[in-house]
């Protein structure tokens, strides 16, 4: 199964899978992470030159997380 990047997905696992980060409020590089940042800005915080952040979202119950894809298939717009 292929994800957008940027979409964010509830997993029950204790463990980020290949593509994906948890959603913590992770900061990450705008030079290295140009195609999220286009779709996220800093929305969710950080500099908007530098550096941006994930969202942070609490777990909807205990042993689920939810993880946003930051390497996926790209959203086409219209």
């Amino acid at each position: 199964m292929e994800y957008f990047l940027g979409q964010i997905v509830a997993f029950p696992y204790n463990f980020e899978p290949i593509h994906f980060r948890k959603c913590n409020g992770m900061e990450m590089e705008v030079k290295s992470n140009q195609a999220l940042y286009s779709l996220l800005g800093f929305k969710f915080g950080g500099d908007g030159v530098d550096f941006f952040h994930l969202p942070k979202m609490e777990d909807p119950c205990e042993g689920i997380s939810y993880y946003i894809c930051i390497n996926g298939l790209y959203p086409q717009r219209n």
